[in-house]
């Protein structure tokens, strides 16, 4: 019974340390995104494509119910802020738009990655956080609320990836 409850209690630290599991309900409110002015709401892959055409892209992942989204939300949007003449700043609502969760493979938020590029291949092309490129996103993602300089030091590698 002690081994139950200690798993128990290791569990719910270890999620709201982390992030938050994804909902199947979704989220019912009238707000898909950050309401700042600095990210701007994902509503279709096109509009990410379009985006990595000109510019290398911060995209956050969260959803509205999660806790450890409204952590990180504050965080992204200063880095949205300082960054908008470098870069841009996206971020999508997995339950507004559920088909790009999925292309992602988003399984827990929040979550955040650098896109560089998309190859010849149509493969988005990631920053890591040591500055190499890849195109297994699982290798340059962020889970869980990340420190502003570790997202700001991707970024700018990969603005230097663009520019040099």
């Amino acid at each position: 019974m002690k081994k139950l409850v200690l798993f128990t209690i290791l569990s719910i630290f270890i999620l709201s340390t982390i992030g938050c599991i994804e909902s199947d309900t979704g989220a019912e409110n009238n707000n898909n995104g950050y309401t700042s002015g600095g990210s701007d709401r994902v509503t279709s892959i096109q509009q990410i494509n379009n985006t990595v055409e000109n510019k290398s892209v911060l995209i956050e992942f969260g959803a509205e119910w999660c806790s450890a989204c409204d952590r990180q939300r504050p965080i992204i949007e200063d880095i949205a802020n300082e960054y908008k003449d470098k870069a841009e700043v996206m971020y999508v609502n997995v339950d507004m738009t559920p088909d790009i969760a999925k292309r992602f493979n988003i399984r827990s938020i929040p979550d955040s990655v650098v896109v560089v590029d998309i190859n010849s291949g149509g493969e988005y092309v990631y920053m890591t956080e040591n500055g190499d490129t890849t195109i297994q996103r699982e290798k340059a993602r962020f889970l869980g609320v990340t420190q502003k300089q570790r997202l700001v030091k991707t970024l700018e590698y990969a603005i230097e990836n663009r520019t040099g």
